[in-house]
């Protein structure tokens, strides 16, 4: 096989899971806010508008904001850009036809394993 499902095992608080993903998928994460910054027009202003989702997503889901921060530092990236990719209300690049294809995956494929024997 070419291509293998990349494997990180963590654990820890939602920062350090955050942290663990961040540093191991770093050049990733990097490419894909550069490649979203180069691409979206307004991103400026679009990140600006992004900050009441981010807000209401703070008070309602705190700890998935933790994990993000996390990701953010282990990635050296803003986290206002992390979350902005992930903010498909605001800006979805899939929906735009005149985009060439991102260099990255669009989505990411989770499979979780709790060693039952």
């Amino acid at each position: 096989m070419a291509d293998s499902l990349p494997y990180l095992e963590v654990s820890g608080t939602h920062f350090d899971v955050g942290f663990a993903i961040g540093t191991r998928f770093k050049d990733n994460i990097s490419r894909r806010v550069n490649w979203q910054k180069s691409i979206v027009p307004d991103y400026k202003n679009l990140l600006k508008q992004n900050i009441p989702y981010f807000d209401a997503t703070v008070k309602t889901f705190p700890r998935l904001i933790e994990e993000l921060e996390g990701m953010a530092k282990g990635s050296q990236t803003q986290i206002l850009d992390l979350f902005f990719i992930n903010n498909r209300d605001l800006y979805d690049p899939s929906e735009d036809p005149k985009l060439v294809k991102s260099p990255e995956p669009d989505r990411c494929t989770i499979v979780l394993s709790f060693n039952q024997n």
